[in-house]
């Protein structure tokens, strides 16, 4: 009887709000910190509006993507004071976490509703990514400090779940659509933001903001916005800037071709505003990817027929990016050539001690999360200053900490992707191939260059996260694209 009456009343807006400032007035009695205060109270606010929508699964989607680029995570507990290389030894909570936990909510919820067909499609890339979790536990096992290693292992297991989510819940073109809506969304206020701080903007209360002047070195004042720093952004950028440009071939309205050679042109402005060497040279290894892509990809009689567009967008673009470069031509050029204070002199001998590292111990590795912990009993020649940064290079980063062989795995998760990319544009010559070309130049151009020269998605949850959500959209693309050929081929349903 109960639970008819209360199954009955819907919540109102002014109920909802008095619940919010009744939460936010405990937690400000409690006496939180004001960063603690603005986040909960953001979180609360979000959360009773969900009540008032009937799409929830999609405004959590929306809320999921916009705040992974929020990198700073809030610490329930003290902190190491000198730590680099991943979590921290105590838990941490992100403000995606809260949508990721409420999207997993809703879909073991619809699990149990009748409608609902439950399918055990598991991919060869789900038995990867359950493969690569499971040796980064077992390398938890040989690492000098326990604490750091499990708290990285849970955000890794945060970065695989959002990808399970994708791969499962992307199930029509509509459906991937709204993803790369979000992921829009995220780029456009990402690099309104980059430019709003770059040109000395500020965030109220400082809150997330990060930035970082080098102007007494190399002359140049680089920007963070909300990921934590110029080199996360920068990264954040190169995943999503080649995507906007892939839809500008996608459009045949030459306003939207336009609008989103703008929206890529922004993503190209934020990355020069962070100032970041490596991204530059990936954001452009990426265009030749892409320009290549799509025209390996057409059919003779379409490249006849689209060859003077093809050629207009090329020169559009190559505009584009020489008015950005030409603008900014001097603090560019000075970034390359001047003295970085010892930044990428350092990272040589970083390296060294990672070689040490997976010499001595290629099985197991030394412990994930623990590079930072011990790195100076392998820096036999005293090469490093203290303290100093992990190693300024993924695969070298990952085979120190979890051995050879969890290396191995992570690249056959990267060798399935490529796969699964392949079918795609075997298969497709719609959206499917516009966002398919766009997630696969940002992940090649990042993988094989910007990733041999930084910490990368190993360090950074944010990057890591987009990286695992990008696998998983390929993953979901390519069923889209194989159901769409069952009428026509009565192929197997099975991947």
């Amino acid at each position: 009887m109960l639970a008819d009456v209360t199954t009955k009343i819907k919540p109102t807006f002014p109920f909802l709000l008095v619940g919010v400032l009744a939460g936010l007035s405990m937690i400000i009695f409690l006496g939180f910190p004001l960063e603690w205060v603005l986040y909960c109270f953001m979180a609360l606010f979000f959360l009773a509006v969900s009540f008032l929508l009937k799409d929830k699964k999609r405004y959590f989607e929306f809320l999921l993507i916009i705040t992974l680029s929020i990198a700073r995570p809030f610490l329930i507990g003290e902190p190491f004071t000198w730590h680099f290389g991943g979590a921290q030894p105590v838990p941490e909570l992100f403000m995606s976490d809260i949508w990721l936990v409420a999207l997993l909510t809703l879909w073991f919820t619809n699990l149990f509703k009748p409608k609902y067909k439950v399918t055990f499609d598991i991919q060869y890339l789900d038995v990867a990514a359950f493969l690569f979790i499971s040796w980064t536990i077992v390398s938890v096992i040989h690492a000098k400090n326990y604490a750091l290693g499990f708290y990285e292992v849970i955000r890794l297991l945060r970065q695989i779940l959002l990808y399970f989510y994708i791969s499962r819940n992307v199930k029509t073109e509509d459906d991937l659509k709204h993803i790369v809506f979000c992921l829009f969304m995220a780029l456009l206020f990402q690099g309104l933001l980059a430019v709003f701080q770059y040109l000395g903007g500020q965030m109220p209360f400082g809150f997330f903001q990060n930035t970082m002047s080098e102007e007494d070195t190399t002359g140049a004042f680089r920007v963070g916005s909300t990921l934590n720093g110029p080199s996360q952004l920068s990264q954040y950028f190169e995943l999503l800037a080649p995507l906007a440009l892939a839809f500008t071939f996608y459009q045949k309205d030459n306003k939207y071709k336009l609008l989103f050679l703008a929206l890529f042109s922004l993503g190209t402005v934020g990355i020069i505003f962070t100032f970041a060497r490596a991204a530059i040279v990936s954001l452009g290894f990426a265009v030749f990817i892409i320009l290549m892509l799509y025209l390996l990809s057409m059919p003779r009689g379409e490249m006849r027929k689209e060859k003077e567009s093809f050629i207009l967008q090329t020169v559009l673009i190559v505009a584009a990016v020489y008015i950005i470069f030409t603008l900014l031509e001097d603090e560019i050029m000075l970034r390359f050539v001047a003295d970085d204070g010892g930044s990428a002199d350092s990272r040589y001998p970083m390296m060294l001690v990672a070689l040490t590292m997976i010499r001595q111990n290629p099985i197991f590795g030394i412990g994930l999360n623990n590079f930072n912990e011990i790195m100076s009993y392998y820096d036999m020649y005293v090469f490093l200053p203290n303290p100093a940064y992990a190693v300024h290079n993924v695969y070298l980063f990952f085979a120190s900490e979890i051995g050879l062989p969890g290396l191995f795995i992570l690249f056959v998760v990267f060798a399935l992707v490529y796969k699964k990319v392949y079918n795609i544009l075997k298969l497709d010559r719609g959206l499917l191939k516009s966002v398919t070309i766009g997630l696969i130049a940002a992940i090649t151009s990042y993988l094989f260059l910007h990733a041999n020269a930084t910490l990368g998605f190993k360090y950074m949850v944010t990057i890591g996260s987009t990286l695992w959500l990008h696998f998983g959209l390929i993953v979901a693309m390519e069923k889209i694209v194989r159901q769409k050929q069952l009428p026509q081929t009565g192929a197997n349903a099975k991947i």
